[in-house]
């Protein structure tokens, strides 16, 4: 029914054709999540942005569909990470990509309501791909630790390149991050690890770069028959502690371990 209301309202809104506040209206929705399903939710959003070009509209959330990268200077992210430090808010209201408007429209796109995750995370393992995303949570939870319990999100960013718009973004909402890639030795895209590394908010993030490559660590051998994350996951759900990789297990430490 609230649902409903806020539509009727939008559309009144926009029959009207006015960029006039009728009134000091101010809408604080806690949860507009609750009983929606990603649809609904994804809806109420878009409500939810027509109207605040007329009132104002405040929400709190817990759900990554309510996160929309285009409008990041409205975003806000509350965080304690300690009882002396307390409760902190962290907002960028400045250009996070100066003028490079593709930049922009690359990140408006690459964060999707997985990706949008980071902004929830306590840490945030940023890899390159999917054997990565698939092989380092597994490893990590047969040492002991488990992301969901740690607050700690895998988010793959695709490519190299793209690992710098991940980058600048958490640098500015002061969210915790790790960095994994491979040195890429010789190739063209080793150029990308000098522009990678002068990114990190040493306060913040740190880089591991494997060598040669993350697959060659961990023995990859795809078949024609198998995706390397498939294969990645059959060789490593049943794997023994000590049969695990001595670099992937420095990674997962030094992921864990980031600014304790």
């Amino acid at each position: 029914m609230i649902f409903a209301i806020f539509r009727v309202y939008a559309d009144f809104l926009k029959k009207a054709e006015t960029t006039t506040p009728i009134g000091s209206l101010i809408f604080a929705i806690e949860e507009p999540e609750l009983y929606l399903h990603p649809h609904s939710q994804r809806k109420m959003l878009e409500v939810l942005k027509a109207i605040s070009h007329i009132d104002q509209v405040m929400i709190c959330t817990h759900s990554t569909y309510f996160i929309d990268m285009s409008l990041y200077k409205s975003l806000g992210t509350v965080t304690k990470r300690s009882v002396s430090e307390g409760t902190r808010l962290f907002q960028c209201t400045e250009e996070i990509f100066e003028e490079d408007e593709r930049a922009s429209f690359r990140a408006q796109n690459e964060f999707d309501p997985e990706r949008n995750e980071i902004f929830f995370a306590k840490k945030v393992l940023l890899v390159e791909g999917d054997t990565e995303k698939v092989v380092l949570p597994l490893v990590a939870k047969k040492m002991g630790h488990d992301f969901n319990t740690l607050g700690i999100s895998t988010i793959e960013a695709g490519s190299k390149d793209s690992l710098r718009i991940f980058i600048k973004i958490m640098n500015k909402f002061r969210i915790p991050y790790l960095v994994v890639h491979d040195s890429d030795f010789g190739k063209p895209e080793e150029a990308e690890n000098e522009r990678i590394l002068r990114l990190i908010d040493q306060t913040l993030g740190s880089v591991q770069t494997v060598h040669p490559d993350f697959d060659s660590i961990i023995g990859l051998q795809v078949s024609g028959r198998m995706s390397k994350p498939f294969e990645a996951f059959t060789k490593f759900k049943d794997v023994r502690v000590e049969d695990i990789p001595q670099r992937v297990k420095e990674v997962v430490t030094k992921l864990v371990t980031l600014h304790e």
